[in-house]
């Protein structure tokens, strides 16, 4: 029997030991991130961090999504249900489709408003704001059906989303100041300020204004989950200060063919609004901050008015 030699021995316990260590420090930090992911998901769940915990403290029937034209344009308090307005600056439509994706986990939510600008649609991935869909990742994350999708809008300091904790990255302070803050916050009013007549370029476009090809299979997955949750879709076209906006040959296109990509669920179009109280609602300018941002006075009429426009046009089951 041949005696292995003394200095091989040696030398080949180390090397063991440092792969067995170098091992069961990456199961540690995969350990580690998988449990910090879990407390993180837990702290958002519960709280106002979380655009649906906001939601579920309202017990809100109706949630309006969309930018800050959205935001400012409906004062939760003047509509006749429980209403919360979880709108975002500098978003594109990217958040408005993903919240309305994610709201399907939210029962009691049997409306949904989303507030366009019709020159949205026309930009998709692209926009350099695409990115700020990122900042309710703990909730894109989960939704597989446009999770993937938005892969290309996921800025390139984010790392893979092999790591769970991940998905918090610059905003698990907020999440752990909001602990049990699930309140919906309180609507921001902005005051009155200079708008200015605006110029409408009436001339007929040389093409057919499309909605932009990226944004096809969100408007698909968006129309599929309204199909199975029943929720109904409202769709407005956020006011303008003398500008009915969906009349402008560059714009009516869009919103066509928005409806139409959107034909069957239960939807309530309001987007081409014409009637004379609206009318003297963009026409008054104590109702703007800017041409295209309401004022409180502003947003408590206009809130007013598109209850009663629901109410009358797409009733629907929300009691």
């Amino acid at each position: 029997m041949t005696n292995p030699d003394p200095l091989s021995t040696f030398v080949s316990r180390p090397s063991w030991h440092t792969s067995a260590l170098v091992m069961a420090l990456i199961a540690c930090l995969l350990a580690i991130d998988r449990v910090t992911a879990l407390m993180l998901d837990f702290a958002y769940a519960h709280s106002g961090a979380s655009p649906l915990a906001q939601v579920r403290a309202a017990n809100a029937d109706t949630v309006v999504v969309g930018t800050s034209t959205a935001k400012y344009a409906f004062f939760p308090k003047s509509w006749p249900s429980q209403m919360v307005n979880i709108a975002q600056d500098g978003q594109t439509v990217l958040f408005s489709i993903g919240m309305a994706v994610a709201l399907r986990d939210s029962p009691n939510v049997k409306r949904i408003i989303v507030g366009i600008d019709p020159y949205d649609l026309r930009s998709g991935l692209d926009n350099p704001s695409a990115v700020r869909i990122w900042r309710i990742a703990p909730l894109i994350y989960k939704q597989p059906e446009i999770a993937s999708l938005l892969e290309r809008t996921r800025p390139a300091t984010q790392a893979p989303i092999s790591l769970a904790s991940w998905r918090f990255r610059g905003s698990a302070h907020k999440v752990i100041e909001r602990i049990g803050r699930n309140a919906p916050p309180p609507y921001r009013s902005l005051p009155q300020g200079e708008v200015e007549i605006p110029v409408l370029d009436r001339t007929p476009p040389k093409q057919k204004p499309r909605i932009h090809p990226s944004l096809h299979e969100y408007l698909l997955r968006l129309h599929d989950v309204l199909i199975a949750s029943g929720q109904q879709l409202v769709l407005v076209v956020t006011p303008a200060y003398l500008n009915l906006r969906w009349d402008l040959p560059d714009q009516t296109p869009l919103l066509d063919e928005l409806v139409a990509r959107l034909s069957g669920v239960k939807l309530c179009d309001l987007t081409k609004l014409e009637t004379e109280q609206y009318k003297s609602l963009i026409r008054d300018p104590e109702n703007f901050h800017d041409n295209i941002h309401l004022t409180r006075k502003g947003a408590k009429r206009y809130t007013k008015f598109i209850a009663r426009s629901v109410e009358s046009s797409c009733p629907s089951s929300v009691h």
